[in-house]
């Protein structure tokens, strides 16, 4: 598992390059640094931090959407699309796939314009809760993945060339507001 301040020249662009295995490792090793609940790492902790009001992510509601969802289901009912708010940390966001196009040069510019003014009270919507995976491991698709993408590019950029997240970018990262549905 990387360790903060570890690697020194590691580029922000660096970030859209890394497999499957570096982003599991890299999310483990920041969820140990923030002390927040991701995969077997602090299943003591709480995966996020509440944001104006909206409560994080729990297993407890996910549980609650699943079972209406299925006793609607059960019951010949049409299932109508449950909207719920909750907030989760960066870990449980998808990063980028390997060998995904995205706009490198927009999101590493929008991130040096604008990561400085992070608003964690802006809502995503996020979907794709797999129920057959562990809940402390879910990977949500997000939208607005440019300011997301940046963000989580500079806390790993942070984290492994400072050695220490700034407290504008721990906070995003333990608290992204989603709208699911």
């Amino acid at each position: 598992m990387p360790a903060a301040g570890s690697n020194p020249s590691w580029a922000f662009e660096d970030f859209f390059s890394v497999d499957v295995g570096q982003q599991e490792r890299l999310k483990l090793a920041l969820a140990l640094h923030l002390d927040i609940r991701f995969a077997n790492v602090n299943t003591n902790k709480v995966f996020s931090h509440s944001v104006d009001g909206i409560a994080p992510y729990t297993t407890e509601e996910v549980d609650k959407q699943l079972t209406a969802c299925m006793n609607q289901l059960r019951s010949g009912a049409p299932v109508a699309s449950a909207t719920w708010s909750t907030v989760l940390n960066g870990c449980q966001v998808r990063w980028p796939a390997p060998g995904r196009h995205v706009n490198k040069g927009y999101i590493k510019c929008w991130a040096e314009a604008n990561i400085s003014k992070w608003d964690v009270s802006v809502e995503r919507r996020a979907g794709g809760l797999d129920p057959r995976l562990d809940y402390a491991a879910q990977a949500f698709e997000m939208t607005n993945i440019s300011s997301l993408y940046a963000m989580l590019a500079t806390v790993v950029r942070q984290f492994l060339v400072d050695g220490e997240i700034s407290g504008t970018m721990k906070t995003a990262f333990t608290s992204v507001r989603t709208c699911s549905s």
